[in-house]
């Protein structure tokens, strides 16, 4: 990685190193840097780094972009970017924990090993700096933004609506959601490496702030953006890294236990340089049960990683829903099968229908599909297919009209008419209560998920009735979504006369909440998003992937929570996603209580 500079074996593997930087006067002396060796349980204090890492250096001759620093009194070659890092921090810590330097990057078992103990050295460190870059005009406007915002200062002037006030409130709010841009907030890493920290210092150049103070601006940043930007606040939460990343931090320090899969999706939106550390990147979120279903391994490539893991939780955890989240795969993983989550980086970031608990702490929604079963799954030895026991419960129909995003950009989905007129809920108000259940998922996502209330269907009617729904451009996103699906017919009429059948039934001039309003709207777009309403053959409704189509398969794998859509190709069959069809949410397929009261047959899906 470096100049002549040599790295010695570690005496136990379970040791780490320790770089103790030399003060200077001034800025233009060489960096120097001594690396001692030491036991974890041992070892003085000292202050990790969290930064920007980028490609591994692999050449050793004089790559563009690359300083040079002495370690040990040897030329040692590091990345512009720690290298501006460690001219402001050798003038405030000395003795400094960074992975460029504490670690062998060019010995595969090394990194390994000490990558599974990183956990441990974040939460030992008496600090953890974090560092998002060299200073610029917008970030230091940033800085001084967070600064004013937590001396309340700014918050009476604007108040007051003093102009010269809300000028600068303008110019930092902007400085700052520029300042959440930087590459820092969705890099893997540095999840655990802030989450584990007993405390964090952000650092841009010379300028610092604590980690709560970059918490309430990044509220106070919300709020003004809700307003403004709707569907973003919500979905992926790309317009707030930092609350991702000071949620788990907040849940780790109050003793929470974090399972596998939430350590995982609560952080797919980030970035890896190694598509490895998608993985290895969050292990300690979990207090290292992951490490336990998969172990570092950087000798393998990042399929081998991604079978192994898929492989070991299945086998361990007995739960097959691991298969709902292969989701949408990045271009460069598509041709991987469909059963197999890659944990790369997927934008836009989609909300599962399944929340994940802490271990052994249930919580909404209980789907329970498959009836308890356990999984039945064959690993062939040709390791592109799996062979998964479930049954076909139902075919996709009809498909509403619906938007999908590409580059961010909003798109409109052209969905296919019913032909099936059967309604499946027979009650007389039956196919309006499934409606309002479907495209929430049956799930109030206001706060802790819990089940959907009542006066959700107040709020739907009155929203989405001709007398009320008036798109403007003002309007949030689930006016659209309802705009372009309400004429997909069920049991032989369109959801725009169901809804405005309930109307005058359920109204008589009431109006929900505004609670019960801003309840729905996230549960409507947790739901919807990157999602499309169908109905069945059988005569349900569902939601699912937006690349649904007419004629897939409804299926319930054995061992799997929720439904999935499956399509047929030649003898084989494709995972498309996970669905929510109200009805059958709750094992009602399989315990004989659907209307047809037809019970199951069981048969063998070989998913590529």
């Amino acid at each position: 990685m470096g100049g002549h500079f040599e790295y010695q074996p570690l005496a136990t593997p379970y040791h780490f190193r320790l770089a103790y930087i030399e003060r200077s006067l001034t800025r233009w002396t060489a960096i120097h840097c001594t690396l001692t060796e030491y036991d974890p349980n041992t070892a003085p204090p000292y202050v990790a780094l969290s930064y920007t890492w980028g490609d591994p250096i692999v050449d050793r001759g004089e790559p563009s972009g690359l300083e040079t620093i002495f370690v040990n009194e040897k030329p040692f070659r590091i990345r512009a970017n720690l290298f501006h890092a460690l001219e402001v921090l050798r003038d405030r810590e000395t003795r400094l924990w960074v992975d460029t330097i504490c670690i062998d990057q060019q010995n595969n078992q090394e990194r390994g090993v000490q990558v599974a103990l990183m956990g441990g050295i974040f939460s030992r460190a008496s600090k953890v700096c974090a560092w998002l870059g060299p200073a610029t005009e917008d970030s230091d406007r940033a800085m001084g933004f967070i600064s004013r915002v937590n001396s309340g200062w700014i918050i009476k002037q604007v108040d007051k609506h003093l102009p010269s006030a809300c000028a600068k409130w303008h110019v930092g709010r902007v400085a700052f959601a520029k300042l959440l841009e930087r590459s820092w907030f969705s890099r893997a890493w540095i999840i655990q490496e802030v989450a584990l920290a007993k405390d964090v210092l952000f650092m841009c150049g010379y300028k610092t702030s604590t980690i709560a103070a970059c918490e309430r601006a990044s509220h106070l940043l919300l709020d003004e953006k809700a307003t403004v930007d709707y569907y973003v606040l919500e979905y992926g939460r790309l317009s707030d890294p930092l609350q991702a990343i000071v949620d788990i931090r907040r849940r780790i320090l109050r003793g929470d236990r974090i399972s596998v899969l939430a350590s995982l999706q609560m952080t797919r939106h980030t970035r890896a340089t190694d598509p490895r550390d998608h993985l290895f990147a969050k292990m300690a979120i979990s207090n290292n049960k992951l490490r336990d279903l998969c172990p570092p391994n950087y000798d393998i490539s990042e399929v081998e990683v991604w079978r192994i893991f898929f492989q070991e939780y299945l086998r361990q955890k007995r739960d097959l829903y691991i298969i709902c989240l292969a989701g949408t795969k990045p271009a460069q993983y598509s041709h991987l099968p469909s059963w197999l989550p890659t944990w790369s980086e997927v934008s836009p970031v989609y909300h599962p229908l399944c929340n994940f608990h802490e271990d052994n702490r249930p919580e909404w929604p209980h789907f329970d599909a498959a009836k308890g079963t356990m999984p039945d799954v064959s690993f062939t030895h040709i390791r592109r297919y799996i062979s998964c026991v479930g049954s076909e419960i139902d075919k996709v129909d009809g498909i509403g009209d619906g938007f999908t995003y590409s580059r961010w950009i909003l798109k409109l989905s052209r969905g296919t008419q019913s032909t099936a007129n059967h309604n499946a809920y027979k009650i007389p108000d039956g196919g309006f209560q499934a409606l309002v259940r479907t495209t929430c998922a049956d799930t109030n996502n206001w706060g802790m998920p819990s089940k959907l209330p009542q006066n959700f269907k107040l709020e739907f009617a009155n929203r989405f009735s001709d007398h009320e729904l008036r798109i403007t451009t003002d309007k949030p996103p689930v006016d659209y979504y309802w705009k372009v699906m309400q004429d997909l017919k069920f049991g032989g009429t369109t959801l725009r006369d169901l809804v405005g059948s309930q109307w005058k039934r359920l109204t008589h001039g009431k109006r929900a909440s505004k609670e019960v309003r801003q309840a729905f709207e996230r549960s409507f777009k947790y739901t919807m998003f990157e999602r499309r309403l169908f109905t069945t053959l059988r005569g349900f409704l569902g939601v699912g992937p937006s690349t649904v189509a007419s004629r897939d398969r409804i299926v319930i794998l054995k061992g799997c929570r929720v439904p999935v859509v499956m399509r047929q190709k030649g003898q084989y069959w494709e995972l498309i996603g996970e669905c929510y069809v109200d009805g059958i949410m709750y094992g009602e397929a399989l315990d004989g209580s659907l209307c047809d009261d037809q019970e199951p047959t069981w048969k063998t899906f070989d998913i590529i």
